[in-house]
């Protein structure tokens, strides 16, 4: 065995033998009640993992040395299509198996259930859902036509699991393609998906989300693209078109912001194959490139028509409105100050609400929200002058990279790919040039994206990984793409490019395991029903109240996917209430909050104390009185007016707090009445809740009081 089979040999051995580790770990785990990932974490290593760790590396990498029979047959099977196909899925499905034990299927956002209600076809109260769903009309209909089979089954959610496997078996087909193709081993390839899987896509199973679904359909398709020309039928190639083009229509349908971002990588790989086949100036070289061109035009034809026909059914005021909503509450809450809330004509009181999604005012329409973007901009908040800009925008790039994990694995791997394909090129010299410049392009390209997302302001995580995962698979992919480096080579350059390639590879490796640490996990100590409680308890009240509206701010970090679709009429989410596009007199406003048949459901106390501060300022003295607690942090209250009467002056008492007026106005602080003094806490007092528990201060009706 040559050297560097040998080396390859043992990498493979060891890389399998840390997926067979988690792979045990992850079990024993499980079996004792154990998170895999928090025991270390939290200071208490496991007694024996090193142990377990040294012995299986020791029997893979033996075993990687020894089964040469066993890697000669899967090197025959991965020789045929259909058999890199059949691995392909089988690695997906064991990794799938894995995900589903160590981590919880959720979604990470109420998107997700606002589109499931618009396909089904469920009727809602307090907005027109059908409007504001964030996928196309073709793609709910399509997938609406399952509903009406069985209205009762979790299509949605089957969609979503289904097309992120179908992309993850693509993928790792493409991998084995493209490494048997320079003489890898098929388990090498094998190990290399088995990698991606883990390490880069675990997270969109554990957090679903139809943006980042749709950006691994688009992925899928660039991945197609990449090893177009190591197919080699004629009917190979067009199947493959036909697929990938097929999945970039449902990438764009899905999501369209998704469908232009994936967009942009799908054209970079059309580019590489089509100059490939211009280098190539082989006997056929004019009909592929006429072949690449085709399926390109047919593909963004087709995207084009499916837009234009979506747009064409959605209400025309919809679109600016939702734009305008959708830069302020989705991306730039979080960077807003209170001089921009100022600026924009918010009071302190609804400013305090609006970074809660509160949209039940009159004064929260497109038009104030542009003003609160202009004021944003104009302050200098995203930047002065064009140096100072760019230098801010890099600056604020990284920080929001380091705050989030999954961000932080995912820009490390481009940046490790990147050193890679540095010491490819160095390796390989001219011959790698193309390979090389397409993953440069892939890096610099989703750099240049996601400053221009963070300068529009539109930049949660969920929006980078659309841009950082076609990004890697489009890097790791060209690699693979890249011939075989010459024999003979100078002895400092084989030296210092394999130093630059075994230290990438390393890190790459590591941050394959960061990315599955990084992932939310669960074990049987946390099952379903822990999980998702909250939500269930909401769903549940309601359906026992169907004649109460229950208007809530409770947000779960976790959404049942197979429990959503039954979500009750009667329980809105407050951020739903303010359809922008919607005429005044369709709007849902506070003022109902006062009536008998709607109650507030609301997860932690500091809301219920914003909110009626703002009621207060609005409307006059309101008050809040328990109805049940559900859980801990979960509670459902009336709010009223405190209405003595107008010019009214004297003590008035309503649900079992004291109040005095003067002339209708309530009193706070420190006052003597009828020669005693009495000490009225103000609204937003540090004392609210141990005043409303019996402390014996008297409250004021600007105030709130908690009376169960």
């Amino acid at each position: 065995m040559s050297r560097g089979k040998r080396a390859l040999t043992l990498g493979t051995g060891v890389l399998a033998g840390l997926g067979l580790f988690l792979l045990l770990e992850s079990a024993i785990a499980r079996r004792v009640g154990l998170d895999l990932f928090l025991p270390a974490a939290e200071g208490a290593f496991l007694p024996g993992r090193l142990t377990r760790l040294v012995i299986v590396l020791a029997l893979t990498v033996l075993a990687a040395l020894r089964g040469q029979k066993l890697f000669a047959w899967l090197d025959r099977v991965c020789d045929k299509d259909r058999g890199r196909w059949a691995l392909s899925a089988a690695v997906t499905a064991l990794f799938f198996a894995w995900a589903a034990r160590v981590t919880v299927l959720s979604y990470l956002i109420t998107d997700d259930i606002i589109n499931i209600r618009a396909i089904a076809a469920i009727p809602t109260q307090g907005y027109d859902l059908a409007a504001r769903t964030f996928s196309s009309d073709l793609f709910c209909a399509i997938l609406g036509l399952f509903y009406r089979l069985d209205p009762d089954g979790y299509w949605y959610f089957y969609y979503e699991i289904a097309m992120q496997l179908l992309a993850l078996v693509i993928l790792g087909r493409c991998v084995l393609l493209l490494a048997r193709r320079r003489g890898w081993p098929a388990l090498a390839g094998c190990l290399i998906h088995a990698a991606l899987c883990a390490g880069l896509f675990l997270y969109p199973f554990a957090a679903i989300t139809f943006t980042i679904t749709a950006a691994m359909a688009g992925t899928a398709a660039a991945a197609l693209v990449l090893c177009r020309d190591a197919i080699g039928t004629r009917a190979g190639r067009i199947a493959s078109d036909i697929a990938g083009g097929l999945l970039m229509v449902l990438c764009y349908l899905q999501r369209s912001a998704s469908g232009r971002a994936l967009l942009c990588f799908w054209a970079l790989a059309m580019a590489y194959q089509l100059v490939k086949t211009l280098l190539a100036r082989d006997g056929r070289w004019k009909g592929r490139a006429l072949a690449l061109c085709a399926a390109a035009a047919v593909t963004v034809g087709a995207m084009f028509l499916c837009g234009r026909v979506s747009l064409a059914q959605l209400e025309p005021e919809y679109w600016p409105a939702e734009s305008t909503r959708s830069r302020i509450v989705d991306y730039l809450i979080d960077e807003l100050e209170p001089e921009h809330f100022q600026a924009a004509g918010f009071t302190p009181e609804l400013s305090n609400l609006l970074r809660d999604w509160f949209f039940m005012d009159e004064h929260v329409t497109a038009e104030s929200f542009s003003a609160l973007a202009q004021a944003y901009y104009e302050s200098g908040s995203a930047g002065g002058a064009s140096g100072s800009r760019l230098a801010g925008l890099i600056s604020s790039l990284a920080a929001h990279i380091a705050s989030d994990g999954q961000m932080s694995v995912s820009s490390l791997a481009v940046l490790a790919l990147l050193a890679l394909a540095l010491g490819v090129f160095w390796r390989t010299g001219k011959g790698a040039w193309l390979s090389c410049l397409t993953a440069a392009c892939a890096a610099g390209g989703g750099l240049i994206m996601s400053l221009y997302l963070l300068a529009k302001g539109y930049f949660p995580a969920r929006a980078f990984l659309v841009i950082a995962y076609p990004a890697a698979v489009t890097m790791v992919l060209a690699l693979l793409a890249t011939p075989r480096s010459p024999e003979a080579l100078p002895h400092a350059r084989r030296t210092g490019s394999g130093c630059v390639m075994g230290l990438a590879g390393a890190a790459l490796a590591v941050l394959c395991v960061l990315g599955v640490v990084r992932t939310p996990h669960t074990t049987e100590a946390a099952t379903r029903a822990d999980l998702f409680s909250g939500q269930w308890r909401m769903e549940a009240y309601a359906n026992e109240h169907p004649d109460v509206t229950i208007i809530n701010n409770a947000y779960y970090a976790v959404l049942d996917p197979l429990h959503s679709g039954s979500y009750p009429q009667n329980l809105i989410w407050w951020g739903n209430c303010g359809d922008l596009s919607k005429a005044p007199e369709d709007r849902l406003y506070a003022g109902a909050f006062f009536r008998e048949d709607v109650q507030f459901l609301g997860n932690g106390f500091s809301t219920l104390m914003y909110l009626l501060q703002y009621l207060t300022e609005e409307y006059g003295p309101v008050q809040a009185s328990m109805v049940t607690q559900l859980s801990r942090d979960l509670y459902v209250t009336d709010i009223d007016l405190v209405t003595p009467g107008p010019g009214y002056t004297g003590w008035y008492e309503q649900n079992g707090m004291t109040y005095y007026f003067e002339n209708g106005a309530a009193l706070t602080g420190e006052h003597v009445i009828d020669g005693e003094s009495y000490t009225f806490g103000p609204a937003g007092s540090g004392s609210q809740l141990a005043t409303a528990q019996g402390d014996g201060l008297i409250y004021t009706t600007d105030a709130y009081s908690l009376v169960s």
